[in-house]
């Protein structure tokens, strides 16, 4: 029976009982985790009334332990962005090993249980999150550069479209939305807005079209000895490439600016990054990926208001964005 109560979903999301009988019995489900008994779930992410993660812990026949994410979309299951998932892992792991000695890889979907509007996807537990203490933190960008160039190199059909009209629609909704919250700013989201749309129309060229993440920065790619593997796809659509390299260093900008202890470091892989993946990607557009990058931090200003630990970056991130 399928639930669609937000409350009741996450309720019977976390019943390992019940998940391990939808395994049991689910048509759409894969070997590796069908059959499990599942002894623990436990919620990572939570967006009320959007989505949620949960990593559950599982045991087979023979006592080995298997760990899995569910992904829930709460307003219906999120068939597609499993769909695409499913097809990147397969087209990597049929080229990975192509062009370079470190092959790129997406997790593995496991199915769908369709009465808790999820899907589910390898846990993939031989690989650590970039680590902004390590002496490696510069190095691995080549690494994080090579394997986003990977995606866009991978030809995926039926992807929806991403256009720069659509960021400036979002742009323009949520910094309305901030003057309303915060009078105060009203200036300076003004000079923001008149930026922004100036970016835009830079960025309204025909251009290089392909498979993005549209949420890329570091805390979405793993690594291990072996490969380097990227995360939360649930995005993932058509667009301009350009876009993925902006946000990266988008995201780095901000990363200087909430903890300036680590701006040299920022400031160097967000070099050392944008070096590597031109000299893969050498036919996407410089000139771009710097308008995307203000894209990406006028975006900043508005999380830098909502997010708890971010309010103090709020008026350097004004003032990068206007003046990137």
């Amino acid at each position: 029976m399928r639930v669609t109560d937000e409350a009741s979903l996450l309720d019977a999301a976390c019943d390992t009982p019940q998940v391990t009988a939808l395994l049991r019995d689910g048509r759409n489900v894969d070997p590796e985790v069908r059959g499990l008994k599942v002894r623990s779930a436990n919620v990572m992410r939570y967006k009320p009334g959007k989505r949620c993660l949960i990593k559950y812990h599982g045991v087979d026949s023979n006592g080995s332990v298997v760990d899995f994410l569910g992904k829930i979309r709460f307003k219906g299951l999120d068939e597609k962005s499993a769909a695409i998932q499913q097809t990147l892992t397969s087209l990597l792991k049929n080229n990975g090993s192509v062009h370079s000695t470190e092959p790129v890889a997406v997790p593995r979907v496991y199915g769908v249980l369709p009465s808790l509007n999820m899907w589910l996807q390898e846990f993939v537990s031989q690989a650590v999150p970039l680590d902004f203490g390590s002496r490696d933190f510069i190095s691995a960008q080549s690494s994080v550069a090579y394997a986003l160039a990977r995606l866009h190199q991978t030809p995926v059909a039926n992807l929806n479209q991403y256009t720069v009209d659509d960021e400036l629609a979002m742009l323009r909704k949520r910094l309305s939305q901030l003057k309303q919250t915060h009078p105060e700013l009203n200036a300076l989201v003004d000079r923001l807005m008149k930026k922004a749309a100036a970016v835009c129309d830079e960025l309204r060229f025909p251009s290089l079209q392909t498979a993005i993440h549209r949420d890329f920065y570091f805390e979405q790619v793993l690594l291990s000895h072996e490969r380097t593997i990227l995360v939360d796809l649930d995005l993932c659509c058509c667009g301009p490439p350009e876009l993925d390299v902006g946000n990266y260093i988008g995201h780095l900008h901000e990363y200087a600016f909430r903890c300036p202890n680590v701006a040299v470091l920022c400031k160097d892989a967000a070099q050392a990054f944008t070096q590597a993946y031109f000299a893969e990607m050498p036919q996407a557009n410089y000139d771009a990926v710097q308008h995307w990058t203000t894209l990406t931090l006028a975006r900043h200003v508005l999380l830098s208001n909502c997010l708890p630990g971010r309010s103090h970056t709020t008026l350097s991130l004004f003032r990068a964005a206007i003046e990137n």
